[in-house]
């Protein structure tokens, strides 16, 4: 999980979120947005992407297609072309990630609950016929 500003990038469900709520991005951008990611600071280029989004034989106009790729994540983001915050854009050579990348949320251990704490609760962990003969046992 990447978290820049208020937005999470969950690499394992594939989603976008901005503040605990799903955004809708295609699955290119999604690659596009973690290519970058995944390299904070540094050049990733315009060809680098293009491997990432399209196969070798795959025929569409590259450069149209990555401008509106990144056009549509930028709005996603609410960054600027001319002012970013997010995705920088470096003339003829590709894109750069500029946004600090926070630690990862850090959630709770679940705490076990002992098989003995409820009575009332069945061991469905053992055959029938196993709890039968573990109850006699105890008696």
């Amino acid at each position: 999980m990447y978290r820049f500003g208020p937005f999470q990038l969950d690499v394992r469900s594939h989603e976008l979120r901005r503040d605990q709520a799903r955004l809708k991005i295609p699955e290119q951008c999604f690659t596009v947005l973690l290519r970058l990611v995944e390299r904070p600071g540094a050049l990733v280029t315009r060809d680098e992407l293009r491997k990432a989004v399209w196969p070798d034989e795959t025929f569409v106009d590259f450069d149209t297609g990555l401008n509106k790729l990144i056009k549509r994540l930028r709005q996603v983001l609410e960054d600027s072309a001319d002012s970013p915050s997010y995705i920088e854009t470096v003339p003829k050579l590709g894109y750069r990630f500029i946004a600090p990348l926070l630690p990862p949320i850090e959630t709770p251990p679940a705490i076990p609950i002992p098989a003995a704490a409820s009575s009332s609760e069945k061991d469905l962990s053992r055959p029938a016929s196993q709890s039968r003969w573990f109850a006699i046992g105890l008696i």
